[in-house]
C-alpha cells in the first residue's frame, strides 16, 4: 500500500539529509513570540496572534516551496542544501502564495459562516427552550461545517506539491490537488487518517507540556509573567515537536504525492525541478 510504502521510505530520506530540519526548526523558532504571549494578558495574547498570523501568511509560502523543493532533490538525487531551499523558495514563491491566500479566503469564509451558524444556533435554542429538535438541528449544522471545512482541507491540501513538482501556477495548483485526491481517493483517506493520528499524538504532548510549564491563572487574578527557565523550557521544547513532527510529515506527504502522482516511475529526464 502506498502508505505503508511511503511512511517506511520517510526516515531513510531524513537521515541521508539531516539538514532538511534546519528550516523547520527556524519554523518552531519563529513561533516563540506566540508562546510567550499566551501566559500574558488576553489582549496582549491576541494581538500578538493576530500580528504572527499576518507574518506568517506571507512567510510560509517561502518556506514551503523550499522546503518540498528539498525533499524532492533528496527524494530524486540523494542531495540537497540550504541554497536549495532558498533557490526553489524564490522560485516558487508567488504561485505558493497565490493558491495560499486563496485557500486561507475559502477557510476563513467558513469560519465565518460557522460563527454565524453558532450564534443562530443559541439563539435558536434560546427561543425554543432548548428542545431536543432544536439542539440536534444546531449539532448537525455544526457537523456540516465541520465536515466542509475538512473537505476544503483535503481536497487542496497538495497545492505546494503541485506547484514545485508539477510546476502548476496558483489556479491549476488548486485544480491539481482536487484532481489527484479525487483520482486517488482511498490512498489519500489512508494518508489522512495517518496525520489525524499524528497531530493528536503530538497535539497531547504539546498541551501537556504547555499545562506544565505555563498553569492557568486563578480566575479573576491577572496572568502571572512567566519565569526564565520554564520559558525557555517551553520554547525548546515546542520548536522540538515542530522540528520533528513537521520534518516526518513534510518527508512523508512529498514522498506520498510522488508515488500516487507516478512521479516516481522510472523517466529518461532529468530528476531536478524545472523551474531553476
Amino acid at each position: 500500500m502506498v502508505v505503508i510504502r511511503s511512511l517506511k521510505r520517510t526516515p531513510g530520506l531524513l537521515r541521508s539529509e539531516p539538514i532538511i530540519f534546519v528550516p523547520i526548526l527556524v519554523i518552531g523558532l519563529l513561533q516563540a513570540p506566540q508562546l510567550f504571549a499566551q501566559s500574558l494578558d488576553p489582549v496582549v495574547s491576541t494581538v500578538v496572534s493576530l500580528v504572527m498570523t499576518g507574518l506568517f501568511v506571507f512567510v510560509m509560502p517561502f518556506f514551503f516551496g523550499g522546503l518540498i523543493g528539498m525533499v524532492n532533490d533528496v527524494a530524486t538525487s540523494g542531495r540537497t542544501s540550504l541554497g536549495r531551499f532558498i533557490g526553489h523558495g524564490k522560485t516558487f514563491y508567488l504561485s505558493i502564495l497565490g493558491a495560499y491566500l486563496i485557500v486561507f479566503a475559502l477557510t476563513m469564509t467558513l469560519g465565518f459562516a460557522l460563527g454565524i451558524g453558532v450564534v443562530v444556533g443559541v439563539i435558536g435554542l434560546f427561543a425554543s427552550g432548548g428542545s431536543a429538535l432544536a439542539i440536534a438541528v444546531v449539532v448537525l449544522l455544526l457537523l456540516v461545517f465541520l465536515v466542509i471545512y475538512l473537505a476544503i482541507i483535503a481536497v487542496f491540501q497538495f497545492y505546494g506539491h503541485a506547484v514545485v513538482l508539477d510546476g502548476a501556477r496558483a489556479v491549476d495548483s488548486l485544480k491539481r490537488s482536487f484532481d489527484v485526491v479525487r483520482t486517488n481517493l482511498r490512498q489519500v483517506v489512508g494518508y489522512y487518517l495517518v496525520l489525524i493520528v499524528g497531530g493528536v499524538v503530538i497535539g497531547g504532548i504539546y498541551g501537556a507540556m504547555m499545562l506544565l510549564l505555563f498553569p492557568p491563572a486563578t480566575p479573576g487574578e491577572p496572568a502571572p509573567m512567566p519565569d526564565l527557565g520554564p520559558a525557555l523550557v517551553g520554547v525548546g521544547g515546542s520548536a522540538l515537536l515542530t522540528t520533528l513532527f513537521g520534518a516526518v510529515f513534510l518527508v512523508y506527504s512529498v514522498v506520498f504525492y510522488r508515488a500516487i502522482t507516478g512521479l516516481d516511475e522510472p523517466t529518461t529526464e532529468s530528476s531536478e525541478p524545472s523551474a531553476l
